[in-house]
């Protein structure tokens, strides 16, 4: 009898000493499960990232194309600032296809097109308030700051985007970085060949930056995501 109580008082202190391992198998899965979700949040990011690039860049190469092959007819016959203005309006008329699939399903998607087109009309707007008061790199810098900040302003206020200052740090810097590495490119290559090499690097660029922060959706959005 004492021996058989010895061995059930050994049974169970070695089960109570495994308790602790339960926890911490526990945490050890729940950690798991956040990598899980930090993976799948760093693939949609990437998603979002590539079909913004490729949906604005082929938009902005369309635009660009006029450019290339019309631009002298167009100054000569528009006149500048009518050039300028037919340019607007083809990117208003295209760009809210190349981001539609990135908009979740819910009651403001189908404003969607409506609100992008306030948002890249403030871009256009600033941008050539800047190029036209400072016709040089400084104006081209200036105006691509100042549009992108507008252009996710009006998106975080229409709650298509979370986080102004994130939103807005992350287009200016990649509006610019396309912007400007198609500037380059268009003036080492020149002719048509720069000039559409230069639409597909902005719109990739800005694409980019517009793709990632539709990320940042508001909480009800996610939810519907």
């Amino acid at each position: 009898m004492s021996e058989w109580c010895i061995h059930c008082s050994v049974k169970r202190t070695l089960s109570s000493a495994r308790l602790p391992l339960d926890p911490q198998f526990h945490f050890k899965s729940e950690e798991l499960d956040i990598r899980k979700a930090w993976y799948f949040s760093d693939m949609d990011l990437v998603r979002r990232l590539l079909r913004g690039a490729l949906g604005f860049g082929v938009v902005s190469t369309l635009v660009f194309s006029t450019v290339a092959f019309a631009e002298r007819w167009m100054y000569q016959n528009l006149t500048v600032p009518g050039a300028y203005v037919l340019w607007t309006v083809l990117f208003l008329v295209a760009s809210p296809v190349a981001f539609m699939p990135l908009i979740p399903m819910t009651a403001t998607r189908r404003m969607f097109p409506v609100w992008f087109n306030m948002a890249f009309l403030a871009y256009c707007a600033l941008w050539c308030a800047g190029w036209f008061l400072s016709p040089n790199t400084l104006g081209e810098v200036v105006g691509c700051i100042a549009g992108s900040i507008a252009l996710a302003g009006v998106l975080v206020a229409c709650r298509y985007v979370q986080s102004l200052p994130v939103a807005g740090v992350v287009l200016a810097i990649c509006n610019v970085l396309g912007y400007f590495a198609g500037g380059y490119l268009n003036a080492k290559l020149g002719g048509p060949a720069g000039m559409l090499s230069w639409g597909l690097l902005f719109g990739a660029g800005t694409g980019a930056g517009i793709g990632a922060i539709l990320t940042f959706k508001p909480k009800e959005a996610q939810t519907n995501a």
